[in-house]
Formats: C-alpha cells, structure tokens, sequence
C-alpha cells in the first residue's frame, strides 16, 4: 500500500496507546495514529481523521469501547473496529464481536495486534470488493431490467417445458393480460397453439419464427404477430430454455394493407392514364410500364429501356437516368421516331427496396403541339411576308386615331416613305388622313353597331397633300370586358376605279337617255297606227314602275321594267291598221294576227343592246301563272317577275279604258278581275300591291 494506513486509537493510558503503535508499525510501517479518550474526541475524529481502522480500549472512565463500537457502526459501518482490553472475559469478547467487532485483542497477547491489524484491513477490502461486485450486479440487473421494460419488443424467457419464466411490460401490454398470470404460465395449455412450433425448435438448437395472426390470452381479440425464438444454454452448453421477441405487427399489417389498396388505386390510375409512365431501374431495365405505352410499343418481354423504346444495343447518350439516380427530377423534351412522336418527358426519382432509387418517368405526347407551333410559325412566317408584300394596305389604329401598325403597302397608297414614318407622323387620323373627319365618325358609329365595315369607300388626303379615294375595310378588337381595344383593317387605293365609274356613269347616262329616245320614238309611232290605243303604253309603264317600288324591287330593274313597258306593244307594228282600229269583233284568224304582236315585239327587240332585257319581258307580259297565256304557254316561275308585274298593269289598264270593239268596262271591273284570278293567272304580290294603290292609296291614271 502506497497510502498511510490512518489508525484511530481509543485509550486513556498514553502508555498502552503507545505500546498499540509500537505493535501495528512493525506489521505496518507505514501507519499513522491518532489518540482520543472522549466521546467528542471519537466522533470529531471520525469525521476530520477518517481512520482505515479503530483500535478501543473497552473500559475507560470517561469513555468506553461498546459506545465508540455503537457509534462507529453508526458514523463508519465499514471501518474495522477491534477491542483491546486487560480483561480475559470470554462473555465480554463474545458480547463485543455480537455487537459488531471485527477481533478481540488482550493486551497481555499485544504481539497478536499487529497479525489482527492486518487481517481486518484485509478482510474490509474483501468486504469492499463483494459489496462493490454485489452494487454492480444489482445495477446491472437493474439496468437489464430497464431494457428489456423499454425495448420496444415484448420479450420472455421460457424454460424446457414451456413455461414463461420472465416477461417484460410491452408482452404483458401485448398479450393483454398480467405479469401473475404469465409468469409461470404452461404456454402448452393456451388456447392458441399456432406459436408453439416456433417456441419448440429453440430445443433441437434452432431459432424457429412465426408470422400470423394471434389470439391474446385474456382477449377475444386477435392481432398479427411476429415471433422469433432462441435456445439459451447454461454454462455447460446445455439448452435450458429459451428467449423470445413477440411484436405485434397489426398495425403494420394495416398500414400494408391500406398501402396495398393505394398502390393498387395508384396502379389504376397509372393503367388509365393516357399519357405513357414506366420505371427504370439503375440497371436500365424497365420495372414498370402501363398500358398507354404499350399500346404505342407493344409488351416490353424482358428489354431494357434503351432496346424497347429506341431499338439500340447500348444505353442512349441523352439518357437522364444517371442525374436521377442522384435524387434530381429533370423536365425535357424527345422524339422517338419508333412511334414517330414528340414528347415532354419528366423523370423523377422515386425510392427502391435496396436504399437507392429508381426513375419514373411521365411521357406526354406533344405531337399536336408541336406541329400546331411549326404551323403557327409558318403561318406567323407566311402573314409576315403578306403584311410584308401584299398590294392592299393593311393597319391597326386607336380609337383615338393613331396607327399602331401599318404595312409598306398602307404607307405607300398615303405617299409616306415607310410604315414608320407614317405611325409616327399620323397622330390624328381624322384631321390629317380623311378629307372629311366627320367621314371617320360615321365609321366609327357603323362599326360600334356591327363591330365589321366592310367595303366603305372615302376620300383621304396623301401626304403631298393630294386627295385619293381608297375602300376600307376593318373590324374592332376587343378586350374580355368588351371595351375596344384597337381597329384592324385593310385599305385598297380605288382612285382609278372611281374615275372610271364617273366616265361610266356619264357614258351611261347618255346611253340611257339615247335608248329612252330611241324607244318613246318606237311608242309613238306604235301609238300613232293605233289612235284608240293611245298613252295605253304611258299608263301601263305608269302603274307598272308604282306597283315594283312598292314591292322594293332596285331602282335598276325598276327602270328596266318601265321601259319595257313603255314598247311592250311596239310588236302591233306589224299588225294591219285596220284591225287595230275594227269596231266589230274580231274573227279568229284577226285574233291570232292580234296575238302574234308578241311575238313580233321580240323579234323587233332581241337582238338591240339594252341595258335591261327588255326583249324578254315584253315577250312575257302576255303570260299567265297557270300556263294558258300567250304565245309559249310558259307558267309560275318560268315567267320573270318583271313579266308577271307587266301583265297584271296591262290587264288593269286595258280593262279600265276605251277599245274600238267596246266602251272601257272601268276600274272596278279591272280590279275585280286581278283580284278573282289572283294565284291563278296574275302574280298574287303585283295583284296585292295593285289593290292596295287603287283602293287605299289613291293611284289614277295620268291624264291625256
């Protein structure tokens, strides 16, 4: 021992403490003493001297050694404590070592001292060492025991026949019983015998397993469990039991369960999906694919990515399975040309069953895209190179009236350099471009009606100042709101056909005022053959151009239909004087030369160039709806309206006023005619309109 051994002497005697330290330094050179003779003394020496040993003399006046032992196994229970004591009473030594001495020592065998000395000095680092080994094992107990009570396992032990000798607190919980019911429990008797086989092969050595369901002992309720057992062996080798984990996997069951129905719903989704989804392992090879894709590249019977959808012996170089693998997701476009498509693909990683990933990638088809994009680019290219090139000027302006946009061919028919000039220049369409701005007002009210002008022609002042008649046409461009945004437009120069439209005017003018002479002369001399028929021809032209503005017809046709009617007699040319002015009725033979007027009015016409066709509708106006006119017998719609509006101002005219042959039968009489036959032999929209002017409207016939 390196230390000093710390010696606490209990003695009134100086001499005999002396000879007490004269014996222990001979066996224990290395001891150091202190000497008390009081209670105080004893108790202030325990605390600040800490003795590794008391020496005591049994009997002393102001002290003695059974109240220092009584005090020493109260302050130092592990310090040894010998009594040294003159007498040789045996009760006294056994009544000392009862209350707790380690020796008894005479001091007429002091030379025994130092032996006892040392013995107790042993025999406390003996008991020091069992106490200590005795601490550890309980902590160690202890600390088993905590572990095997918080492991997230229920475990026990069980011996050879089967009986739990040892549970932890999560198998009681499990089990759902108590640790006085299965401690000790003959695990043979349960009512569940489906673990038995796997607790069993821990005798032959083997570790033996069990997965399934399990009914709890005191619990009708039954839940998955899984069981693995092992042998334990004595320190012989001998199996003496053995020791099982027991975990309940119900709710992991569950939760597989509940992943299997997502699975499958997920699986559904990917199976009607129809844009294509596969999976890819690290090693290329494909895990999964679903039906969208296997319609388009049929079953995939064992080929790697690279072989299925490209038809190559070796991985793609534009693969994106190496960054995947690393955790990125990528978005990216390809074509495969085995289905002759082009794709947005995006490849993601998703977690394997060996800690690593593999990709899944979403291929959508973007064919139509794509070839929707190329074929806006090329209709963007090909209106680029119209707006570009085309003859027609083409622009958008504000509703304010500044260009946003004009083309070279605008520019050009407004005498400006370039579109650029002209955006920038113009600022006020009205005021600088249309020769009268109210002209742009009445466009603008026109299209906030109909949103569309089509067709308006203006005149606008070029850039030199010069004037030139254009047509425009434009519609307006909205937001969602419905406000106007912009106006769109085309504009066409149409100066040179404007000027040609004034010399045709002018040209036809004189051609018409040409024929109109032309044919009052033919009517004259009509008239003049046929004193009794005369202004018949006037009246008929008369009611017959009222009745077609009342019907809306065009001013064109209007015209053309008075003219005709103004000759629709001019056949009666050819007919005998004599006839025409016959008092008495007419035979048969004079009726068809009468009749044959007609005719000869066409032949006389066909062949002269008129505006209107005027031939046809005098070889008409003796044509009935029926077919029982005159000289083709034609009916309905084979007649020209224009020939149905002339027969019925013929009838009426006719029937009203003076012949030869009998007194006018009046205008009742021709109106009652018209009105009787209407649908059948006259037009029933001329008979209505007829009607209506004579009856409500006041029309007469001009007077000679």
């Amino acid at each position: 021992m390196n230390n000093p051994i710390r010696i606490l002497i209990v003695e009134d005697l100086p001499t005999d403490a002396e000879l007490c330290e004269r014996e222990v330094k001979q066996a224990l050179p290395q001891s150091v003493f202190r000497c008390v003779e009081t209670e105080d003394e004893f108790l202030a020496a325990l605390e600040t001297f800490v003795p590794d040993l008391i020496l005591s003399d049994y009997s002393m006046p102001r002290f003695d050694g059974m109240t220092a032992l009584t005090l020493a196994r109260e302050h130092a229970p592990e310090t040894p404590f010998i009594i040294v004591t003159g007498s040789t009473n045996e009760e006294t030594a056994v009544a000392c070592m009862k209350a707790g001495a380690w020796d008894y020592v005479i001091k007429e065998h002091m030379r025994r001292l130092g032996s006892a000395v040392s013995a107790a000095l042993e025999q406390k680092q003996v008991r020091r060492e069992r106490r200590m080994a005795t601490e550890a094992l309980h902590e160690s107990e202890a600390i088993h025991r905590l572990l095997l009570d918080t492991v997230p396992v229920g475990i026990f032990h069980y011996d050879r026949e089967l009986r739990i000798t040892y549970c932890n607190d999560l198998f009681v919980k499990i089990i759902q019983s108590s640790r006085n019911i299965l401690v000790g429990l003959d695990m043979k008797t349960l009512k569940d015998q489906s673990i038995l086989p796997a607790l069993q092969r821990v005798m032959t050595g083997e570790q033996g397993t069990y997965e399934g369901p399990y009914a709890a002992t005191t619990s009708t309720a039954t839940g998955w469990t899984y069981l693995i057992t092992a042998p334990v062996r004595d320190a012989a080798g001998d199996i003496q039991g053995g020791v099982a984990m027991f975990l309940d996997i119900t709710e992991k069951k569950r939760t597989e369960r509940e992943l299997e129905v997502e699975r499958n719903k997920l699986h559904d989704i990917l199976d009607a999906m129809e844009d294509g989804v596969f999976i890819v392992n690290e090693d290329y090879h494909i895990e999964y694919i679903n039906p969208a894709i296997e319609r388009q590249l049929g079953p995939v019977n064992g080929r790697n990515c690279y072989e299925y959808f490209h038809d190559r012996t070796s991985v793609c170089p534009w693969c994106k399975l190496p960054e995947v693998i690393q955790g990125r997701s990528v978005r990216w476009n390809l074509y495969i040309s085995k289905t002759n498509c082009h794709y947005d693909l995006f490849s993601t990683p998703i977690a394997n069953n060996v800690g690593g990933y593999s990709k899944l990638e979403i291929m959508h088809d973007v064919t139509d895209r794509i070839m929707a994009h190329e074929a806006k680019y090329q209709a963007e290219a090909k209106f680029a190179h119209l707006f570009e090139n085309a003859v027609e000027g083409i622009f958008q302006s504000t509703p304010e009236g500044r260009f946003i946009m004009a083309n070279p061919a605008l520019a050009k028919i407004l005498g400006y350099d370039s579109p650029e000039e002209l955006v920038v220049s113009v600022t006020d369409v009205s005021r600088q471009i249309y020769v009268y701005s109210e002209d742009r007002e009445k466009m603008k009210e026109a299209i906030a009606r109909e949103n569309t002008l089509r067709d308006y022609e203006v005149e606008v002042h070029r850039k030199d100042g010069s004037v030139i008649w254009v047509s425009v046409n434009f519609h307006t461009v909205r937001n969602a709101d419905g406000a106007i945004l912009y106006y769109e437009g085309t504009m066409e120069d149409v100066t040179k056909r404007k000027h040609a439209e004034a010399a045709l005017r002018t040209s036809f003018e004189r051609l018409r005022k040409t024929v109109g002479a032309a044919i009052r002369t033919l009517a004259a001399t009509v008239e003049s053959r046929d004193p009794y028929t005369a202004g018949h021809q006037r009246h008929v032209a008369e009611l017959a151009r009222t009745i077609a503005q009342e019907m809306s017809l065009e001013a064109d046709r209007i015209e053309g239909l008075r003219m005709a009617a103004v000759i629709h007699d001019i056949g009666k040319i050819g007919v005998p004087a004599e006839l025409l002015s016959k008092p008495t009725k007419l035979l048969q033979l004079e009726r068809a030369l009468i009749e044959n007027h007609v005719q000869t009015a066409y032949d006389i016409l066909k062949d002269m160039e008129f505006p209107w066709p005027l031939a046809d509708i005098v070889y008409q106006h003796h044509e009935r709806l029926d077919g029982t006119g005159y000289p083709r017998g034609i009916k309905g719609d084979e007649i020209s309206l224009e020939g149905r509006i002339l027969a019925v101002a013929d009838v009426v005219e006719a029937m009203s006023s003076h012949r030869p042959y009998r007194p006018g039968l009046g205008i009742d009489a021709a109106l009652a005619e018209i009105a009787k036959n209407s649908g059948i032999l006259y037009d029933p929209e001329a008979v209505d309109v007829c009607l209506r002017l004579f009856r409500e409207k006041g029309f007469e016939f001009a007077k000679a």
